[in-house]
């Protein structure tokens, strides 16, 4: 069942980064805003033309465990799998985990990989809180009851009281903005003068991105509009939420980048900060 839920979150995924290019555009005027998705097609017909860009093991590796924790938590989200925040949480991590060692560790010494672990290190606190005051809204872990529930009385994010609602918005910002954080930084161009040095590489790192990306959005999604999956217009909040929270995590990294990474702690902060009161607005309720 995780194999099934997987395409849904690449596809989620390839949102989210097509929603970095067009934030990107709007916020920097940058070109080619598809490139992000496009550009991996160039590293497909590499790699199959040259053996030298086949990714190395511990790419390999990173990338299986990105793609198997995704899968899992977007299984649960979708409930395609019995599961509950306690399965999808870690699932969430081991993703997250996977997609940095999928990113080029090795050769990247002390560059772009370590600051983007650190990164996603300091995140995670904000990650967890958020997905934790999500979870205090709806007084459940089960993931089911929480569809159930907004199945027979509508999105969580129009439901009384009011200040549920709010803190309900705020902490999947807060999820979003972390979940960004969290992300294995974007593939480098080709160096060393070799089109085809790292492509297998590059295309991993890109797969496991969209993945976690993905699986992300379809968490926050089900918890802010969950539904049973059936095919009623009834559904179609919850198909809207996780599109939005694709292209919003797609502004957030966008957003990030702009930022740089001498000021990433800072966002990291403000996110727990802002995922602090979610919890606080849930509880007061």
């Amino acid at each position: 069942m995780a194999a099934l839920a997987l395409p849904v979150a690449l596809a989620l995924g390839v949102l989210a980064e097509l929603g970095t290019g067009i934030a990107r555009r709007l916020l920097r005027g940058e070109r080619g805003w598809w490139r992000g998705v496009t550009g991996r097609w160039d590293d497909l017909r590499r790699l199959l033309r040259s053996a030298r860009a086949r990714p190395a093991a511990v790419e390999a590796a990173g990338a299986t465990a990105a793609l198997v924790g995704a899968g899992l938590a977007a299984g649960a989200a979708l409930g395609l799998l019995p599961g509950s925040m306690a399965l999808a949480y870690p699932a969430l991590v081991a993703g997250a985990i996977g997609g940095h060692l999928a990113y080029r560790i090795r050769r990247d010494g002390e560059g772009p990989a370590a600051r983007a672990r650190l990164h996603a290190a300091l995140a995670e606190p904000a990650f967890a809180v958020a997905l934790g005051a999500m979870v205090l809204r709806w007084r459940a872990l089960d993931l089911e009851a929480v569809r159930g529930t907004q199945s027979v009385l509508g999105p969580g994010i129009s439901l009384a009281p009011a200040l549920a609602a709010v803190g309900l918005a705020l902490a999947a910002l807060a999820a979003l903005a972390a979940g960004a954080l969290r992300l294995a930084p974007e593939e480098p161009g080709p160096r060393r003068g070799g089109q085809a040095w790292g492509a297998g590489g590059k295309l991993l790192a890109a797969l496991t991105r969209w993945a976690v990306a993905g699986a992300t959005a379809l968490t926050v999604g089900v918890l802010v509009a969950g539904h049973r999956l059936d095919p009623t217009p009834a559904a179609l909040p919850f198909a809207v939420s996780a599109v939005s929270a694709a292209l919003l995590l797609g502004g957030a990294v966008a957003g990030a980048r702009l930022l740089g990474p001498s000021r990433r702690p800072v966002a990291a902060a403000a996110a727990l900060v802002l995922a602090a009161i979610a919890v606080a607005l849930v509880l007061a309720a």
